[in-house]
This record gives C-alpha cells, sequence and structure tokens, in this order.
C-alpha cells in the first residue's frame, strides 16, 4: 500500500482535495499585528531527559559486559598462553555486588516475566530435597545459579537504558566474532566427520551445541544492518557467510530446523521478502558447496529409515534412534514424578538406576530436550516456569517489533527487537532437540528482552514529559 496514492472514494472516483478554510491556512505575505512584533519569542520545549542510572548501574553494567567477554577470552587464554584467565571469576565476584548497589534490585519484578522466573529458580529449590541424588543436584545448582539463573536478574536490573541495550548487542557481535574465530582456528573434523572443536574450556566439543552458538551468532550479526557503518555490515556480511558452513559441516539436524525457523521468521518481518530469499538461497548454495559430503548425507538421514552407507550414516541413524528413546523416556519421567521430577540434572542417573534394576547397559546421557529436560527433572510445575519465560520473551520482542516497525525515530529499536526475537526462536526450536536448559542462553536473552521494554519505556515517557 503506497502511501502517495491520490484520494478515492469506495466507488473509485479521485475526490478533490479537500479546501482549507482561510484561518487554517492563511495566506503568504499576510500583514502581521504590532502587538504580534512586540511579544517576546517563545522558549523552545526542553528535550526530554535521558534515563541516567545510579553510579552502581553504571559501574555494574560494565562489570556485566566483562562478565559476558569472559569466557571466551579465557577460552583464548588457555589456548594460547595455557593458562586460564580470572577475569571471569573477578566479573563473577563483583556482579552480585554491583546489583545490590544499583537500587535496582527488584526491577525484574516489575514485569510477569520476572515473576515467572522467580518461580523457576524457586521450584529449583523446592524440587532438590526431592532429587534422587541430592547432592548433585546441589552441585548442579551451585555452579547454575550464580553463572548463568541470575543473568536475568543482572541484565533487567544493569542495563538501564537504550544506550545500554545496544552496547549489550555489540557485546553479543564481539562475542560473536570471538567464537567464530576459535571455531576456524582450532576446530576439526571428528571419527564420524562432525566439526567440532576439542580441547580448551570445553565450550565447542559437542558438535550440536556449536552449532547452535553460531547460529546464535548469525542472529546477532544481523543487527549490524540496520546501522549506517559500512565497515559494520562488511563484518556481519562476513560473520554470516563464515558461519553458514561451519554449521553445516557440524552435521547438526536441530540446528538445520532451527536455521529453517529463523529464515521463516525473516520472511514475515521483513519488508522486502525478495531479498531475504535471493541472499538465504545464494549462503546456502555456497555452504552446500563447502560442506563435505559426509555431513549432508547427515542432515538428509531424517527417519532413521534409511540403509547406512558408511560409518557417520551409522553413527547418525544410532544417535537419532537413541534419541527417541530418551524422549519417551522422559516423558514417562515426568509422568512418574509429575510434581518435583528426579530432581535438577538426575535424568540420566533414573535412565541408569532403571537399567541396572533389569540387567542392561546404558550410558549416562541426557534427555537430548530441554522441555522434557526440565519436566522430568523439576516436575510439571517448573516446566510451566520455564516454558512461560521463553513464550513471554518471544511475545514481548514481538511487541516491540510491532510498535516500532512504522515509528519514525525508533529504526534502532526495531532493528533490537528483531535481534532478539530471532535469537528467541532459535532458542526454543533448537532446545527442543538438544538438552541446554541449565545454560545462560535463556536467562540472559529473556533478561535482554526485559531491559529492552523498560528503556523503551522510559524513552516514550520522556518523550510525553
Amino acid at each position: 500500500m503506497s502511501r502517495f496514492r491520490p484520494r478515492m472514494s469506495p466507488s473509485g472516483t479521485v475526490l478533490a482535495p479537500v479546501r482549507r478554510t482561510p484561518e487554517a491556512n492563511p495566506a503568504p505575505f499576510a500583514p502581521v499585528p504590532a502587538a504580534v512584533l512586540t511579544k517576546q519569542p517563545e522558549a523552545r520545549p526542553a528535550a526530554p531527559i535521558k534515563p541516567r542510572g545510579t553510579m552502581g548501574q553504571m559501574i555494574g553494567f560494565w562489570v556485566l559486559c566483562a562478565y559476558m567477554v569472559s569466557a571466551i577470552l579465557n577460552e583464548w587464554a588457555f589456548r594460547i598462553a595455557g593458562t586460564r584467565g580470572y577475569l571471569s571469576i573477578v566479573a563473577l565476584l563483583l556482579l552480585p555486588f554491583a546489583f545490590v548497589l544499583s537500587g535496582a534490585v527488584f526491577t525484574a519484578f516489575k514485569s510477569k516475566i520476572g515473576w515467572w522466573w522467580a518461580g523457576f529458580g524457586l521450584w529449583l529449590l523446592v524440587a532438590t530435597p526431592f532429587s534422587l541424588w541430592r547432592g548433585g543436584s546441589i552441585q548442579l545448582l551451585m555452579n547454575y545459579l550464580p553463572r548463568s539463573y541470575m543473568l536475568f536478574f543482572f541484565v533487567a536490573a544493569l542495563a538501564y537504558s537504550l544506550r545500554n541495550c545496544r552496547q549489550l548487542m555489540y557485546v553479543n557481535i564481539l562475542v560473536s566474532l570471538m567464537s567464530l574465530a576459535t571455531v576456524v582456528a582450532f576446530g576439526r573434523y571428528s571419527e564420524d566427520g562432525r566439526y567440532f572443536v576439542p580441547g580448551g574450556a570445553g565450550f565447542f566439543e559437542n558438535s550440536n551445541e556449536l552449532a547452535v552458538q553460531l547460529l546464535l551468532g548469525i542472529t546477532q550479526f544481523v543487527y549490524l544492518f540496520s546501522q549506517k557503518n559500512k565497515i559494520g555490515k562488511l563484518i556481519a556480511a562476513g560473520g554470516i557467510a563464515c558461519s553458514v558452513p561451519y554449521i553445516l559441516r557440524t552435521g547438526s539436524r536441530g540446528c538445520m530446523l532451527a536455521a529453517i525457523a529463523y529464515g521463516v521468521l525473516l520472511l514475515y518481518l521483513s519488508r522486502n521478502r525478495v531479498r531475504v530469499i535471493a541472499v538465504g538461497s545464494a549462503l546456502a548454495i555456497v555452504a552446500v558447496a563447502l560442506a563435505p559430503s559426509s555431513a549432508l548425507n547427515r542432515l538428509m538421514l531424517l527417519t532413521g529409515d534409511e540403509p547406512p552407507a558408511s560409518l557417520a550414516e551409522l553413527s547418525a541413524i544410532e544417535s537419532q534412534t537413541s534419541r527417541i528413546a530418551l524422549l519417551k523416556k522422559s516423558v514417562v519421567e515426568t509422568m512418574k514424578h509429575p510434581l518435583f521430577g528426579v530432581g535438577p540434572g538426575q535424568f540420566p542417573l533414573a535412565v541408569m538406576d532403571e537399567a541396572k534394576g533389569k540387567g542392561e547397559w546404558f550410558q549416562w546421557l541426557g534427555t537430548h530436550n530441554s522441555y522434557t529436560q526440565i519436566s522430568s527433572e523439576t516436575g510439571v510445575p517448573g516446566f510451566i516456569c520455564y516454558f512461560a519465560v521463553l513464550l513471554a520473551a518471544i511475545k514481548m520482542n514481538l511487541d516491540l517489533f510491532r510498535r516500532s516497525r512504522s515509528r519514525r525515530g525508533a529504526e534502532d529499536i526495531n532493528a533490537l527487537s528483531i535481534a532478539l526475537l530471532s535469537a528467541c526462536v532459535v532458542y526454543a526450536v533448537a532446545s527442543f532437540f538438544f538438552h541446554m536448559a541449565f545454560t545462560g542462553t535463556l536467562p540472559y536473552y529473556a533478561g535482554e528482552t526485559l531491559a529492552l521494554q523498560f528503556a523503551v519505556d522510559k524513552s516514550l515517557a520522556g518523550a510525553r514529559a
């Protein structure tokens, strides 16, 4: 629909322009009364006051940025110098103090998503005493709660302005670029033909998780195309073009489905769908040409009914069969323990105990599904809280996208909402095939979504004032 079409009646005839009254449209060069000449000029309206955080928020925000970069810096320090960096430990110790001193401890509770996330954390604590192995669940929570779970509250409280949200997006892009450099420099193929990065801190040893991290990086690179900086656009184009082939090399079928969902989302959000299809098709052709045949064959084995033609295909079929069995088992454990589950992180133990009772051998394997991981290990209440946070994050970003799409001056808000919405959708689809519920991915992107929502509300309130 063009904004420059002439006014037309329902019958299709062109209407004449509306005649303005002389009072509404005074004639040019009209004589100015003398009283007006002697009137003092009106003062300019004051510009909207930009929201400023407390000193604790300012310091805490940069500590948060340091913490987000520290993991990949430690990875490089270990690989190059053979020593583990201590930046992540220092930042992790400083974050709670900055969080308390910020005076914004209860910021997240101004939204329902904050209450849902708090409910999820509370239920983790409630379910732990009923765990099959309380020591194992306590150990998991001692690592998960301060390092990953609290990211939601840290980001929501410390990223207090639109400028902070933009800066966090650049931090995401920096981490994605460094992760991509790690993959290119230190990655190799496994025995079954899948690409992974051995050694280091172990962040990229799993091919599936590696593919998800690269795809999440692509969702953040796209933000740079909305900026006027040409260098940023070149960096985004190079990062995307380099990431896609490595995603295919991992042979991750779950990530491939997440990438398809991401492409459909971009078609829905974009106003130039032809360009999206053309760029996506070109990237797919180049990636397929560069990917090894073993990875492509693995991606084509979606049903598991095809006869294996190689060791890689046999591994893919066995992996799929195992995942289906684990998915069914996780649903059974959810039905057996609907209230508290088997305990955080204790699904593999429940499977092994049952196998031992039957005299069978079974590996220590997770659910390969984040949703049934939560439902089987924390019960239905924990799953409801977890899933509600994910849906709320998607809905909030979608609402921000719709509100800012046609609003003049809100282009950056629109670009930020697209990047965060894309990351949440990719995580929602990919996590159906991988068990990564106890990581910092969801709390970080959900917290960043809430921070953007609060920043937009403050900006609109300042504009109205």
